[in-house]
């Protein structure tokens, strides 16, 4: 996937991060770089060709990634299961930070999304540089904050309607 500058007179790469849903290969996410408002930070495609804007909530577009690793940690967590959605079969959770403005996750197969990290980690200057998902659905992070030169830190998320432990762990 590539980005123009509007006119179309210079092209660069735009894709950062590409995960294909393992439950239904025609479903792909792609995160983009250091977007501008305007630009949703995630791109999906539900047929594996045409993509377009994904929204938070089926109207809210996503915000675009601000800064650092735009949308690094992408992760389809098979763990959960799988939900139909439009007559298709969707691994029913997805994790997706964009860097400076949250982490998303959704448990219905990517229909709607919900901030999960601000709130408890306590700040939005947030980037994620990789992400893992174990075999129990733990999302485990590397998460710098802006300004913080050379420091990362290990995350740790736990669903807590799942788990009942606090959802983020350093």
């Amino acid at each position: 996937m590539v980005s123009s500058g509007g006119t179309g007179d210079g092209w660069r790469d735009a894709a950062h991060r590409i995960a294909v849903d393992p439950a239904n290969p025609d479903v792909v996410y792609c995160g983009i770089t250091n977007g501008n408002s305007g630009i949703p930070g995630i791109y999906r495609a539900i047929d594996g060709v045409t993509f377009s804007g994904l929204t938070t909530n089926g109207s809210t577009p996503f915000p675009a990634a601000s800064g650092g690793p735009g949308t690094c940690g992408i992760v389809i967590d098979p763990s959960q299961g799988t939900v139909v959605v439009g007559g298709q079969t969707r691994t029913a959770r997805i994790i997706i930070p964009l860097a400076g403005s949250g982490i998303y996750e959704s448990v219905d197969g990517g229909q709607n999304f919900t901030e999960i990290a601000i709130s408890t980690i306590g700040r939005s200057d947030i980037s994620v540089y990789q992400a893992f998902v174990d075999h129990d659905g733990i999302y485990y992070a590397i998460v710098s904050y802006a300004g913080a030169q050379n420091t990362g830190y290990l995350w740790r998320y736990a669903n807590p309607a799942q788990s009942g432990q606090a959802p983020w762990i350093l």
